[in-house]
């Protein structure tokens, strides 16, 4: 099911879903190349972050800050029962990032103007490609950030995985200023929120059970090496 927000509509490109279904995963999104993917996915996220503009939750909600890397709850990470799975390094790793990043967020976090409401976790599990065009769903992590933010999460998975991290990045750029200006100045900027999502995404591990635990020390190792390199 598709929902059109308002003020938008279908017809403008932004489309929130109430039933997901299965979503189709990033590359394997029907009808679009991988980059073309990349630039409908920023221009998502620019259609997402106009609408958001002056957008006020009902009654008395009041949604969270990004200021922190753990802005929903205390983590698992650094609580007795994971102490067998981190190790003694692996705790040390962890606290020593979670310090300088919530350092870093708060210095970053610091203006008093510019922000708006974020999708808080638009990675390409929550976009559903249908007939070519990109939908997003699951706004539970909604919360209030710098746009560069959202991006982030969007660009994870390249700036760790991929060969092609600056075509990917520019094909997002190019959705994205189809709707507004891009709020990425170098993508060598972000390396505090990728890292910062790397440490989210070990606690989120964490949580989801044994079977999830092996991926703890490779997302462990990417905050470590951020510690030593500042990437």
């Amino acid at each position: 099911t598709g929902a059109a927000t308002p003020g938008s509509g279908i017809a403008g490109g932004l489309r929130v879903l109430t039933d997901p279904g299965r979503p189709s995963r990033a590359f394997g999104a029907p009808g679009l190349s991988a980059l073309a993917y990349w630039s409908a996915a920023g221009e998502l996220a620019a259609r997402l972050h106009q609408h958001s503009i002056g957008l006020t939750p009902p009654g008395d909600a009041e949604p969270r800050r990004w200021a922190s890397v753990f802005p929903y709850a205390e983590p698992i990470l650094f609580a007795s029962e994971a102490a067998e799975v981190l190790g003694p390094e692996g705790r040390r790793v962890g606290e020593r990032a979670r310090a300088m990043l919530d350092e870093h967020l708060t210095a970053r976090y610091s203006r008093p103007d510019g922000y708006r409401l974020l999708h808080g976790d638009l990675h390409d599990g929550n976009l559903m490609s249908r007939r070519g065009q990109l939908s997003v769903f699951d706004f539970e992590d909604h919360i209030v950030g710098d746009p560069a933010h959202d991006l982030a999460v969007m660009l994870y998975g390249p700036y760790y995985n991929r060969d092609d991290l600056a075509d990917v990045v520019a094909a997002t750029r190019q959705g994205y200023e189809r709707v507004a200006p891009w709020p990425i100045e170098r993508i060598e900027d972000l390396s505090d929120l990728m890292a910062a999502r790397a440490l989210g995404l070990a606690n989120f591990c964490l949580t989801m059970g044994p079977e999830m635990h092996k991926w703890v020390h490779t997302l462990l190792g990417r905050v470590s090496r951020y510690l030593d390199t500042g990437a």
